[in-house]
């Protein structure tokens, strides 16, 4: 049974002076490396003589040969698994082992004494150390093997945890719980931005109702609003493009001309021409969105930049990609929220029946999916064009020039909606 794990659930305490060994220095043992190293722990690098080695001593490590992690309180193995038999290492029966991938606990690769836990980031190292370094969140899948202390699960979710939430923690620390909340973790201001359109608000201790879309209105103050909520809107739209035959034919060439190199340099790649390409989306995103204001700006001769005026209205826009990308994946995925209604705790418990339900991944029809997300883009443009006229009618006094200000922001309107419908097209 699966259970959801959060920051609160995990104690970092449980590895408090523990020494960390980490076996491998490539795809995600860099990352983990660093990530661990700059929470706060005294990493240990356990190589072999090659390139990785070379890595990481240029990063600050004093590397040492794999056999010198076996005295380690908690060792994290993260080579490749038909590597993993030949290791030569001896576990203490209080140590833990950590593994990146079931397949080497499940197939018998690895069994060495002591608890056993597996933490799987679902994305690749350099990301696992991007979202560490902005603060980030990121979904990881945590197991225990084997619990020969009792502290298994402890301490497997303080590894998981410690790859993240020391950066959090430290911008809480230094700004404050509050300020850093709102305005540094990632998800919350986008739930921040999301809420606003909402019918509802809290002014004063109090719930509000209000009209829908009205807490976009006004000018937006925060600096960096604009690329933030392009980030929100390009990446999802790069989401959608890097699932068609375009962006996937070349990836099968860009792997193919790299046939010969190592796993490591095929993976590393990859993820830099995916990173380029989700850059370039954002990128896109916000230089229309600059293009449209100005020549806004210039119909109406405007004194000053329109840009904080009308970046609100990409908002409901950026809710309406999530739900066309994201619609059928929740659906389908959501009805595990049944059996997790009857067992919350992975205990075995069954309080409601549904325990055994099994997602009905034929819920959805193709056409059903289409319609809704169709609907989903065109509603979502809609609204984001009332916000942006809405902002137009109190910032002119004459209505000509308010008019004149929305023709560019119609026209990006309609550029976002093509763009979106051709990648849900194409994907």
């Amino acid at each position: 049974m699966t259970t959801i794990y959060h920051d609160d659930d995990a104690d970092l305490g449980a590895l408090e002076g523990s020494s960390v060994a980490l076996v491998g220095y490539g795809n995600q043992g860099r990352s983990w490396a660093l990530n661990l190293r700059d929470s706060g722990f005294d990493v240990r690098v356990c190589v072999r003589a090659d390139a990785s080695r070379d890595q990481a001593a240029t990063d600050g490590f004093t590397p040492v040969d794999p056999k010198e992690a076996s005295d380690a309180d908690v060792v994290c193995i993260l080579i490749p698994d038909d590597v993993i038999p030949t290791l030569e290492l001896t576990r203490p029966a209080d140590a833990l082992t950590i593994v990146a991938s079931g397949y080497t606990l499940a197939f018998d690769r690895l069994d060495p004494d002591g608890d056993v836990g597996m933490v799987a980031p679902r994305m690749l190292g350099p990301e696992v150390r991007a979202c560490y370094e902005e603060g980030v969140g990121f979904i990881t899948a945590v197991g225990v093997h084997r619990d020969a202390t009792g502290r298994a699960l402890a301490r497997t979710l303080a590894v998981a945890i410690a790859l993240y939430s020391y950066w959090a923690l430290a911008g809480m620390a230094i700004y404050g719980r509050d300020p850093w909340t709102r305005h540094g973790e990632g998800f919350a201001v986008a739930f921040g931005l999301l809420a606003r359109m909402a019918p509802f608000a809290a002014r004063e201790g109090r719930i509000v109702v209000r009209w829908p879309l009205t807490g976009l209105g006004g000018a937006e103050k925060v600096p960096g609003t604009l690329v933030f909520v392009a980030v929100m809107l390009g990446s999802t739209s790069f989401d959608g493009f890097g699932r068609t035959s375009v962006w996937q034919d070349l990836i099968a060439d860009v792997r193919a001309r790299l046939v010969d190199e190592s796993l490591r340099v095929s993976d590393l790649a990859i993820t830099a021409v995916n990173l380029v390409g989700l850059a370039a989306f954002v990128a896109a995103v916000t230089l229309t969105y600059l293009a449209a204001v100005a020549v806004a700006r210039r119909l109406v001769r405007a004194p000053r930049s329109l840009v904080p005026d009308f970046v609100l209205s990409l908002v409901p826009i950026a809710l309406a990609y999530l739900v066309a990308h994201y619609f059928s994946l929740f659906v389908i995925y959501g009805q595990y929220a049944l059996a997790l209604a009857s067992d919350p705790f992975g205990r075995g418990w069954d309080l409601f029946g549904t325990a055994g339900n099994v997602p009905n991944i034929s819920l959805l029809a193709p056409n059903t999916v289409w319609y809704v997300q169709v609907f989903s883009l065109v509603v979502g443009h809609v609204a984001g064009l009332a916000v942006a006229h809405d902002r137009a009618v109190a910032l002119f006094e004459r209505r000509g020039d308010a008019l004149r200000s929305q023709y560019p922001m119609l026209a990006l309107m309609v550029l976002y909606t093509v763009g979106g419908l051709w990648l849900l097209s194409r994907g």
